[in-house]
């Protein structure tokens, strides 16, 4: 049994590595200079807004704008996978 759960976290930590990289390398693609502000843009003018009204030596602030961004950019992620499922891209 034991065997199974060292089986089940290493999968469970190999999805989160891999969804992490594949976040990181989608955003380090993605392109930055969008009339339009598609894509990532907003997530990032958001999260500079928000940063930019907190105050100085408050950790919890920072990283719960750094969190909203997160499920900003992840949802961009799927809003584009799904697109390009439908084959709307």
């Amino acid at each position: 049994m034991e065997k199974f759960f060292k089986l089940l976290y290493y999968y469970g930590l190999g999805i989160f590595v891999f969804f992490v990289m594949y976040m990181v390398t989608v955003m380090f693609l993605s392109p930055r200079q969008d009339a339009l502000k598609r894509g990532f843009i907003p997530c990032t003018e958001q999260l500079v807004n928000d940063i930019t009204e907190c105050t100085p030596g408050k950790i919890a602030c920072p990283l719960k704008h750094l969190w909203s961004d997160m499920k900003c950019n992840t949802a961009v992620i799927l809003d584009g996978f799904g697109a390009w499922v439908k084959g709307e891209q």
